[in-house]
């Protein structure tokens, strides 16, 4: 059936007869129909060299996910006689590469699809009730930066590192790109491999000079792709790099315990993609990649721009830091029409349009009030307040322990020198009294106590290295407070393509709208979940929300700080903290 005209559809729609309402409506919405992109598995073995294309078909079931916080992870079932168990099994010895893809290739210039690339882990050869199957254990290529190490200096052999921390401080974007680039430098160049192996009693030269000549096994390595094997940085342009400032320090952590609480605190998204022959050339190369090679790009996806082209990051931390400390005080200056008004208890951020730091809404929304919206199912949970009080601290100023304790031993001398007694030490009740005084602070929630009702319940403690009458004891109170706080998160399952599609609408990381009971909501894509099996292909269910209470900015704010006096101390120090 064609299309009908515009004036046919209106007429076939009001004219009674449903049928014809509905064919004629299903005819003109065929040719908007973006079909769904087709979805393939493929195996490699150790050189990615590929074994098969597309095993889709062959598998019992698929499931990949796909998180913002952790690191991605997937199990894959192979029935026991299938040809590629014998592949699996061979992971304890060889790395044993997947790849699934829907769609185009992820660097496709106009129709980008999704790809998520790993390797098996841990292959299960086993029979249950007579049925053999190979059940294998997936690991995403984000599992490259939990098993990179943060040298302290990456140019220097391993008996030489000064400074004792890598550190650095900027745009975060930047400061994650230079260090993994660093890292991966410092291994896939081979720097100082030979003498770091004979130092640390070692010595292999043949093998040495063998896999750097021959770094595939088969053929003589080019040097530029030395480089970039099997690691490629996609650098941001650093002087147009708008992301929220960082600092990091680290002595041979692992480049992800770095740079993961920096990511969750500011919107970043890091994706570690496996790129392979016949794929586009990503953007942002130096020299094109021949070889397999996995492709790490960084993007800010927490909405927030700044006036200041490479500082409107710290304009907007510096926003977050007056939201946190004055509870918004200044919005009627600041945000003067409470324009995005959902951001601040819904994610515990806050906007300045007066001076420039505003907020771009996400453009997918889930509205969960309408029936026939394509969803499987869905769940919004919402969880109710831990307290209407928060108790904080646990150790008095060390200022005013030090005067009781001064005190003490002026009175001890005073009464012995009054009574001519000797021999006893002044010191004699130094800490009796300690944490006594301004040990503890609270924080209370009014507005939550009066809409919770006379039976909510009353506190939660909260420790921390200061007491009342400091700076960090204000945070620890705003932070406290958004830790009690009642709050919702949701998980939304539906046919890939049927309304959204991963990679091209969905990304993880990403921020989404979600509509329940007239109520809007926001907050991150915080894990994508997919599952394929003989019996449902391609569902997806996208995690929003973690399920538990996100940070509030007083706790990132924070740790900025921190971080800020901590490269203070390492510039000081001369670049050795420990």
């Amino acid at each position: 059936m064609t299309a009908p005209t515009a004036t046919a559809l209106i007429q076939a729609l009001r004219g009674g007869n449903p049928l014809t309402a509905i064919q004629t409506a299903k005819a003109a919405a065929t040719p908007q129909l973006i079909p769904s992109p087709k979805a393939t598995l493929a195996v490699y073995d150790q050189y990615y060299t590929c074994i098969d294309p597309d095993c889709s078909g062959r598998y019992i079931d698929l499931h990949l996910m796909d998180p913002r916080k952790d690191l991605p992870a997937g199990s894959l079932t192979l029935d026991g006689d299938d040809d590629l168990a014998e592949v699996a099994i061979q992971c304890d010895t060889i790395v044993v590469p997947v790849i699934y893809t829907k769609g185009n290739s992820p660097w496709h210039p106009t129709d980008p699809g999704y790809r998520w690339s790993g390797r098996i882990d841990v292959a299960h050869d086993q029979s249950k009730q007579g049925i053999q199957t190979v059940a294998c254990e997936l690991v995403g290529d984000k599992t490259w930066l939990d098993r990179i190490l943060t040298w302290p200096n990456p140019f220097l052999p391993i008996f030489i590192q000064e400074p004792g921390e890598w550190f650095g401080i900027g745009p975060g974007l930047t400061v994650i790109a230079t260090l993994i680039r660093e890292q991966a430098f410092r291994l896939q160049f081979r720097l100082w491999e030979l003498v770091n192996n004979i130092t640390s009693l070692h010595p292999d030269f043949i093998a040495w000079l063998t896999e750097t000549l021959y770094g595939d096994g088969a053929k003589p390595m080019d040097l530029m792709q030395m480089l970039v094997t099997p690691i490629c940085v996609i650098s941001p342009d650093v002087l147009n790099d708008t992301s929220a400032w960082i600092e990091i320090n680290g002595r041979m952590d692992s480049i992800w315990k770095l740079v993961n609480q920096q990511v969750q605190d500011n919107g970043f998204d890091i994706d570690a993609t496996m790129w392979v022959p016949g794929d586009p050339q990503p953007e942002g190369l130096w020299f094109p990649l021949t070889v397999a090679t996995c492709v790490i790009t960084l993007r800010d996806r927490s909405g927030f721009t700044g006036p200041w082209g490479p500082f409107e990051g710290l304009v907007v931390d510096l926003t977050q830091l007056e939201g946190s400390l004055l509870g918004n005080a200044l919005a009627p200056l600041l945000n003067p029409n409470n324009e995005a008004s959902y951001l601040t208890p819904d994610l515990g951020e806050y906007i300045a349009p007066t001076i420039g730091v505003d907020f771009i809404p996400p453009s997918v929304y889930f509205n969960l009030d309408v029936v026939e919206s394509g969803m499987i199912d869905f769940s919004v949970d919402h969880h109710a307040p831990l307290a209407y009080q928060a108790v904080i601290g646990g150790q008095s100023p060390k200022w005013i322990n030090d005067l009781i304790n001064a005190t003490l031993e002026w009175l001890i001398d005073a009464i012995t020198i009054a009574l001519g007694v000797t021999g006893v030490p002044n010191s004699l009740l130094d800490g009796i009294f300690d944490n006594v005084l301004f040990a503890f602070s609270v924080a209370e929630n009014y507005d939550a106590k009066l809409k919770g009702g006379p039976y909510m319940f009353a506190e939660k403690f909260f420790p921390s290295g200061e007491g009342a009458l400091s700076i960090d004891s204000l945070f620890s109170q705003a932070s406290a407070l958004w830790n009690i706080r009642g709050y919702p998160s949701a998980k939304i399952s539906f046919i890939d393509n049927q309304p959204f599609a991963v990679g091209r609408e969905i990304w993880r990381g990403t921020l989404v709208f979600y509509i329940r009971r007239g109520t809007l909501y926001i907050d991150y894509v915080e894990l994508l979940d997919i599952k394929d099996s003989r019996t449902e292909r391609n569902r997806v269910t996208l995690q929003i929300g973690d399920g538990k209470s996100e940070e509030g900015a007083p706790t990132k704010i924070l740790r900025k700080i921190s971080g800020l006096e901590t490269y203070v101390n390492i510039i000081l120090s001369g670049g050795n903290l420990t």
